[in-house]
């Protein structure tokens, strides 16, 4: 069972997609119930939850046994959540803290020594860290949006003067997929 946070956002919906493409049963959480219809509608993940209603009672549910793999870009309580939900030999992708980016870094969950008693993998990436991989992940992305297992999803916002508001929507969570500003 693999858990993406922000499932609806541009990097969340692709590694949801890329996990269901290869066969994993995927549990999305998202800000909004609107979102959480996206999820199970258009992207048709298995579960999907709104995590303002809460992280473990949803995981508890939807992964009884625990969760194998954790994608995660929030931080903060939902890595707690995570690690809490993690089943022996989990691994963790971390490839942001949206917890922490309008203040000081979240600090780090009190849950954290699970990461040894459960033999946890906790792996922190930046896309760059794979540039030499780009190739190949562009003909697996292409091949699957020819099929029709990968939906890219745009909010798209006019002109320069739009570009406060779009970040100011895209970080509060009010878009789904991948924010665009188009110039001219």
């Amino acid at each position: 069972m693999v858990w993406i946070l922000a499932a609806a956002g541009a990097v969340g919906s692709v590694a949801a997609q890329l996990a269901k493409a290869h066969g994993c049963r995927v549990i999305g959480s998202a800000g909004s119930d609107e979102k959480v219809t996206y999820l199970k509608d258009v992207l048709g993940l298995d579960a999907a939850f709104n995590w303002r209603d809460g992280l473990d009672r949803p995981l508890s549910e939807f992964a009884p046994e625990g969760i194998d793999v954790y994608f995660g870009s929030v931080g903060g309580d939902h890595l707690k959540a995570a690690l809490t939900h993690l089943r022996r030999l989990g691994r963790v992708a971390l490839c942001g803290a949206i917890a922490g980016y309008d203040g000081q870094p979240p600090a780090a969950p009190d849950s954290l020594f699970n990461a040894t008693t459960k033999d946890i993998n906790l792996r922190g990436f930046l896309a760059g860290t794979f540039a030499d991989r780009l190739p190949e992940a562009r003909k697996h992305l292409a091949e699957l949006w020819r099929s029709g297992d990968l939906n890219l999803d745009l909010a798209r916002y006019e002109g320069l003067e739009s570009a406060p508001q779009a970040i100011v929507d895209m970080l509060s969570g009010r878009t789904t997929g991948k924010c665009v500003v188009t110039l001219g």
